[in-house]
């Protein structure tokens, strides 16, 4: 029986997953993983070795458009072969005032 499968998954082999269009969430740069929200809503999962080419975000991320395929880890629906489609915005210097809020310098 367990030729008979591997049969079946030679000569029909999983369809490979659509790419889809999403924006990011969130990516935390020391553990190595984020979310990413699909167009349809539903957020996923997204590992640092998810990335295409090894490209993480680095910085503020949320908000960038990202590509990915939609693939399933133990039932559980998560991205890879993410994509950055637009880079991260420069990060700019907070100005920090003397705790009061009325811009003392």
């Amino acid at each position: 029986m367990t030729t008979n499968l591997v049969a079946e998954l030679v000569l029909n082999p999983k369809p490979a997953a659509e790419e889809t269009h999403g924006t990011m969430l969130w990516f935390n740069e020391e553990k190595d993983h984020g979310y990413i929200s699909t167009e349809g809503g539903e957020r996923l999962y997204v590992a640092g070795t998810g990335f295409a080419g090894g490209v993480r975000p680095k910085g503020r991320c949320a908000g960038l458009a990202v590509t990915f395929r939609v693939t399933r880890d133990g039932g559980v629906r998560q991205a890879e072969e993410t994509t950055l489609l637009t880079d991260a915005p420069n990060q700019r210097a907070r100005r920090r005032h003397g705790g009061t809020g009325r811009g003392r310098f």
